[in-house]
């Protein structure tokens, strides 16, 4: 926004020194303009060093650039964001200083947008997200629901950059891990029929599967016979477990647009064609009466067997055909979220996508690392059920869903992560999680209290509302249809610099959303977003320290109070994208 408004007077500027003579050189500046935030507070608010890259273009000294372009910039104007006054600074930089017009704008187009208020337009790309994708073979556990929340999160945060997102579960329900789950649970139904059987020694715990055995059994009481079979059995207990997954994720705020059934992709015929599709190409071979893939031909360290002696396909195999689809279905970027114990198969998938004739760079795959569960800082294992595996429900049931989203969306996904489960429980600035959320609470609760009577400290009675609720209906009419009703009176900063800065650092933190978004966007780590909202909740509390929002002066209320919306406004933004909830009281 700000960055933007900057990069758009210096264009002007370069093009009206060409203009005048002043650079002998096209119109378009030959250079990015990369505008940043100086390390130094004493070189304003933001800064620009393209004159040290155009002397090259240009054939003159960075500061001579420097000085004329910062002559220009005075002669372009406000243009609408408002003022700011510019330096030459050696060897060749620009400074810029913003002043209260331009902070006040900020306000305003904050105010205008509102919920829309760092979206990016649409690209009219279209991208598909599959994460998750675990067997219907039992509950989830915590590393699964790190993949959940990494994959819902970026999709919130590609949507509201501009892309058109998919999100998808690849249901895992052939192979192996079916084949023992209905041995498993047609054994345990048998014990309940009272028949003496050997429990599969490989097989699901029993006391796992008992419940929704009884299930079964109750639901098709009037039709015993779809049980006769181990096979039919396990299709019924493996769909109730994939509902139950559903359900499970769906209560931390995990939608998916499609599942989509390996099973399918059997019955339909589509293996055999990915295979056939490679061979066509040249990408096959057989040996030792197996079915290979040439992939170290094509970058992976060894070739890889895509069916075996038995007949039986791999999962290569398998992810052959899942991949072709997604690529017949026209994404521009498909990209898979998988665990960190799926490393050693990304040179594969990535092998198979060139023999299928696919372009690879349409294939992104981010894998998360593992979740390790502490107490105050010491690991804890908690789970009755799974032995040595914590599994979602019970992070869930001890902590709540807004801080698992928070924590697992909070951490870049290559770093493994250290959730406290007594720090996610904390209602303190210790915990992000609820700090963010009071945060947001906090600009409410300014909100309503301005209109409200309140009690007098010193004399114990209670004074009528320092902003009459026909002003505020004023104020929140006017917010964001009306720029000079929220004039920044900022104190001065001569007067009172220490309430000034804490002031216009919070008008630029929140300025910086859609910069945030397009970045975290780009390198796909909704992580960003978390991070950068705690940065506003930060700002928020000292600005509150140091500067009074509801006060006798009326001016002063009134732009503090729009300040106060336009930080709730861009709370609620970024919450939104990693799922958290917002609350108005806490």
């Amino acid at each position: 926004m700000v960055k933007e408004a900057i990069e758009v007077k210096i264009k002007k500027a370069y093009q009206m020194a060409v203009d005048e003579g002043s650079f002998q050189s096209d119109r378009d500046c030959p250079e990015v303009i990369f505008i940043e935030k100086p390390k130094t507070e004493s070189h304003g608010d933001f800064a620009c060093g393209v004159s040290l890259k155009l002397a090259r273009h240009l054939k003159l000294a960075p500061m001579k650039i420097a000085e004329t372009l910062k002559n220009y910039i005075e002669k372009v104007g406000t243009n609408g964001s408002g003022a700011m006054t510019v330096e030459a600074a050696q060897p060749g930089f620009l400074n810029f200083q913003l002043d209260k017009s331009f902070l006040s704008n900020i306000i305003f187009q904050i105010a205008s947008a509102g919920e829309s208020f760092g979206k990016g337009k649409s690209n009219g790309k279209k991208i598909l997200i599959e994460y998750v994708s675990a067997n219907p073979t039992g509950g989830l556990h915590i590393g699964h629901g790190r993949n959940a929340i990494l994959g819902s999160s970026l999709a919130n945060l590609l949507s509201f950059a501009g892309w058109h997102v998919v999100q998808e579960f690849y249901i895992n329900d052939c192979g192996e891990q079916i084949n023992k789950l209905a041995r498993s649970a047609f054994a345990c139904y048998q014990k309940k029929l009272g028949k003496t059987v050997e429990y599969p020694e490989d097989g699901y715990p029993e006391e796992s599967l008992s419940p929704y055995v009884d299930k079964a059994m109750e639901e098709y009481k009037s039709d015993p016979s779809k049980l006769e079979k181990a096979e039919d059995l396990g299709d019924i207990i493996k769909e109730y477990f994939r509902a139950d997954q559903e359900k499970l994720l769906l209560s931390v705020g995990v939608k998916f647009d499609s599942w989509f059934s390996e099973t399918s992709l059997h019955k339909d015929g589509k293996v055999e064609e990915a295979l056939a599709q490679m061979s066509s190409l040249n990408y096959t071979y057989d040996s030792e009466g197996a079915f290979w893939l040439k992939a170290k031909e094509l970058g992976d360290e060894r070739d890889r067997v895509l069916k075996k002696s038995t007949g039986a396909t791999t999962y290569l195999a398998n992810d052959a055909a899942y991949h072709l689809n997604k690529y017949k279905r026209g994404f521009d970027l498909m990209v898979n979220i998988w665990g960190a114990d799926h490393h050693g198969q990304v040179p594969g998938l990535k092998a198979v996508v060139k023999a299928l004739g696919e372009d690879p760079d349409k294939l992104e795959l981010l894998l998360t690392q593992i979740v390790n569960l502490n107490r105050d800082g010491k690991p804890v294992k908690m789970s009755k059920r799974m032995g040595t595996v914590v599994m979602l429900d019970e992070v869930l049931d001890e902590v709540g869903a807004d801080a698992v989203r928070y924590y697992l969306a909070e951490s870049n996904p290559n770093n493994p992560i250290n959730f406290d489960l007594e720090l996610a429980k904390k209602t303190s600035k210790d915990n992000p999680a609820f700090y963010i959320q009071y945060a947001h609470a906090r600009c409410c609760s300014i909100l309503r209290r301005a209109g409200e009577e309140y009690l007098d400290s010193e004399t114990g009675k209670m004074n009528p509302p320092r902003v009459t609720p026909e002003q505020m209906r004023e104020i929140e009419q006017a917010y964001g249809k009306d720029e000079h009703m929220f004039d920044f009176t900022f104190d001065n900063e001569s007067d009172n610099p220490e309430a000034f800065a804490a002031q216009k650092k919070l008008v630029l933190r929140l300025s910086s959303l859609p910069d945030e978004v397009e970045e975290a966007a780009r390198v796909m780590q909704p992580g960003r977003i978390a991070r950068y909202s705690y940065e506003i909740a930060c700002d928020l509390q000292r600005f509150y320290e140091v500067s009074r929002v509801l006060s006798e002066d009326l001016s002063v209320t009134r732009s503090r109070l729009g300040l106060i919306m336009a930080t709730r406004q861009v709370l609620a933004n970024t919450l939104k994208i990693i799922g958290v909830s917002a609350p108005e009281r806490m």
